[in-house]
C-alpha cells in the first residue's frame, strides 16, 4: 500500500499530460472569456495608433487575457491591479513613460490597455532579440519578471554558449538560478504561453495579426523542444518536452509545491 501511495503522484502526473497531449493532438485553443470582446476596439484603436496598422494586435490580447482574463476589476493577492495588472509602484512611474497618461489609473481599462502598449513598446526597444519572436518574448519576460532578471538570464545564456539575442530554446534554458524554482517556471511560462497558447486563439477570432514564433538556426535537441530548424514550436505537442525539461533544469520533483507552473487564470 504504502508503495502505491508513492506512485500516485507520478500516475496523476501521467494522466495530467496525457489530457495535455491529447488537447494538443487536437490543436486546441483556449476559450476566449465574453469579456474581453468589450475591450477589442479600444485595443485596436491604441495599438494601432501607438504602433502602426500592422503591430500584432492578437499579442496584446493574449496577454491581456493572461493578467486578467480580461477582469477590468481584477485584483492579484500581491497586489497587481486592473486589466493588465500593474502593481501601484508601476502604475505610477508609468506617466514618466509617457505623459498623457498621468494621472495613473490602472482601474480604469483604457489607462490599462494605454500603459500595457507604452510599456511592452518601451521594453521591446530596449531589448531588441534576433527575430520579432524573440524581442516579444523578452519584452514579455521582464513584463512580467522583471528587465534586470531578463538580462541576468541573457548573461547566464552567453556564458553557457548560447545566444543571448534567442528566447525559445536559448536565454529560456539558461536561467539566474538566484530566484525561485518556482519564479522561474512562471516566467519561462509566461511567454509560451501568451505567444504559443492564447495567442492563435485570438488570431483564429479574428483579433488581427499575431507574432509567428519559429526555431532558429543552431537550436538542436540540447533546448527546450528539439525541434529541427523552421518548425513551428507549438506548446501543447511540446508540453511533455518543456517539463521534462524544466523537472532536469531546475530539479523539480515530481508533485511538489515548486514543479507546479504557476499562471495567472
Amino acid at each position: 500500500m504504502r508503495k502505491f501511495a508513492k506512485l500516485i503522484p507520478f500516475i496523476l502526473v501521467g494522466i495530467f499530460l496525457a489530457l495535455w497531449l491529447v488537447a494538443g493532438a487536437r490543436g486546441a485553443t483556449p476559450a476566449i472569456p465574453s469579456t474581453c470582446g468589450k475591450y477589442k476596439a479600444t485595443l485596436t484603436r491604441v495599438v494601432s495608433n501607438r504602433l502602426g496598422p500592422a503591430a500584432p494586435i492578437s499579442m496584446y490580447a493574449a496577454q491581456m487575457m493572461q493578467e486578467s482574463a480580461c477582469n477590468s476589476e481584477a485584483k492579484s493577492g500581491a497586489g497587481a491591479l486592473g486589466l493588465t495588472q500593474f502593481m501601484p509602484a508601476t502604475a505610477d512611474w508609468i506617466p514618466q513613460l509617457d505623459a498623457s497618461l498621468a494621472p495613473a489609473n490602472p482601474m480604469n481599462p483604457t489607462w490599462a490597455i494605454n500603459a500595457q502598449v507604452a510599456y511592452m513598446s518601451w521594453l521591446a526597444k530596449r531589448n531588441p532579440g534576433k527575430i520579432e519572436c524573440d524581442t516579444s518574448a523578452f519584452a514579455l519576460v521582464s513584463y512580467n519578471g522583471g528587465e534586470g532578471w531578463l538580462r541576468r538570464d541573457q548573461a547566464s545564456a552567453a556564458a553557457a554558449g548560447a545566444d543571448p539575442k534567442v528566447w525559445f530554446g536559448s536565454v529560456e534554458a539558461w536561467p539566474d538560478r538566484r530566484r525561485s524554482a518556482a519564479a522561474i517556471a512562471e516566467n519561462r511560462g509566461y511567454p509560451q504561453r501568451i505567444l504559443l497558447h492564447i495567442q492563435p486563439a485570438f488570431i483564429d477570432a479574428g483579433w488581427g495579426r499575431g507574432v509567428t514564433c519559429t526555431l532558429n538556426e543552431g537550436q538542436s535537441d540540447g533546448n527546450v523542444n528539439g525541434l529541427r530548424e523552421g518548425q513551428s514550436f507549438s506548446w501543447t505537442s511540446n508540453s511533455l518536452a518543456v517539463v521534462a525539461w524544466l523537472q532536469r533544469r531546475l530539479s523539480l520533483s515530481v508533485g511538489s509545491e515548486s514543479s507546479r507552473f504557476a499562471y495567472r487564470q
